[in-house]
């Protein structure tokens, strides 16, 4: 199992090495799905959306939500 320790430490390393995750503004997105955070980052022309999903289920997510984002 991963320690939590790890989990931290690679999400660290991931937001360290995008410009787009260190710097870009960040504003709440809503999925319409009660167990998934999602927020997006936009740094100049670039979207990103992330989405965390906490439930312990798995959630599809519509590829249409998708669409417009790296």
């Amino acid at each position: 199992a991963i320690s939590l320790f790890k989990h931290y430490k690679t999400l660290i390393g991931l937001r360290n090495s995008s410009e787009i995750l260190s710097d870009g503004e960040i504003s709440p997105t809503d999925l319409g799905i009660q167990s998934l955070l999602a927020f997006e980052r936009v740094l100049g022309n670039k979207k990103l959306l992330i989405i965390h999903n906490l439930s312990t289920q798995a959630i599809e997510v519509s590829s249409s939500v998708m669409e417009g984002y790296t």
